[in-house]
């Protein structure tokens, strides 16, 4: 700890995925690796992980934030 400021000397950013968070990551890993010959032959598949409160923000006047954000692009 920093004695002046109390502030840890180390930080982590990102911080770690929760529980619920990494299960989410893991059924889409799933879900694009059991289709990306199919559904998703083509695609290019992104996993975007938003920053609470400071990244991409949806219906400002409830100030929602995605935890994540998926980005599907077929090139067109």
């Amino acid at each position: 700890m920093d004695k002046d400021t109390n502030e840890p000397l180390i930080k982590i950013s990102p911080v770690a995925l929760n529980v619920g968070e990494s299960t989410f990551v893991k059924h889409v890993r799933k879900y694009y690796n059991e289709h990306k010959e199919d559904t998703l032959k083509g695609k290019d598949v992104y996993l975007l992980r938003n920053e609470s409160r400071k990244g991409i923000g949806f219906f400002e006047a409830s100030n929602f934030y995605p935890d994540f954000i998926l980005w599907v692009n077929d090139g067109v």
